[in-house]
């Protein structure tokens, strides 16, 4: 039975665009269904947002750089983004 090396293997493509960003900026994660949980530090590792929805609205931010912290199931993926 190949189905148990299927789940074995199942790796879900975390997305984050646009990056850089301006203002919107999505969370997509490729073939998954569940919760995800998203929080958002600065370079200096504060944290500055924990968004409801996996569309963000980020215009009011500061340019500079954010690390994205995306939880989902029981795996985690951290992602650089820069605002303009």
């Amino acid at each position: 039975d190949d189905t148990l090396s299927t789940v074995e293997n199942y790796n879900p493509e975390v997305k984050l665009y646009p990056n850089p960003t301006s203002g919107e900026i999505y969370v997509e994660i490729d073939n998954y269904v569940g919760e995800i949980n998203i929080k958002v530090y600065d370079i200096s590792g504060k944290l500055v947002l924990i968004p409801r929805f996996q569309n963000i609205d980020f215009s009011p931010y500061e340019r500079g750089t954010y690390l994205f912290k995306i939880i989902y199931g029981d795996r985690n993926k951290t992602i650089r983004v820069v605002k303009h």
